[in-house]
C-alpha cells in the first residue's frame, strides 16, 4: 500500500542518516541533549504523518486542489517558523513567499 511505501522510505532515510552519522563519529553525540532530540524529532514525526496524508489526499482530491494545498504548506511553514521558533524573515523573503503562494 502507499502508506507502507512512505513508512519504508522514512525508515530507509533513518538508516542511511544513522550510517552517515556513525561514519563521522557523531552518532552518540547526536542523542546527548534530550531537548535537541525533541526539537528535531517532533517535526520529523509530523513530517512522516504529513507525507502519509499527502498520499491519501492525492487519492481523493483533484490536482489543482493538491497544488494549492502544497503552496499553502510552504507559507504555513514560514509563518509557524516565525511564530513558534522566533525566526525573523526579511521583507524580501516574505514577498517571495507571497509570490510563490499566488
Amino acid at each position: 500500500s502507499i502508506q507502507t511505501g512512505v513508512i519504508l522510505q522514512e525508515i530507509m532515510k533513518a538508516v542511511f542518516s544513522s550510517i552517515l552519522l556513525a561514519r563521522e563519529g557523531d552518532l552518540r553525540n547526536s542523542f546527548d541533549d534530550p531537548m535537541e532530540v525533541l526539537k528535531s524529532g517532533v517535526p520529523a514525526f509530523l513530517y512522516v504523518i504529513q507525507n502519509n496524508m499527502q498520499y491519501v489526499a492525492a487519492a481523493y482530491l483533484d490536482a489543482p486542489t493538491i497544488s494549492v494545498l502544497s503552496q499553502l504548506k510552504l507559507l504555513m511553514t514560514a509563518f509557524f517558523s516565525v511564530m513558534l521558533m522566533g525566526k525573523l524573515l526579511s521583507r524580501s523573503r516574505w514577498v517571495a513567499l507571497v509570490l510563490l503562494g499566488i
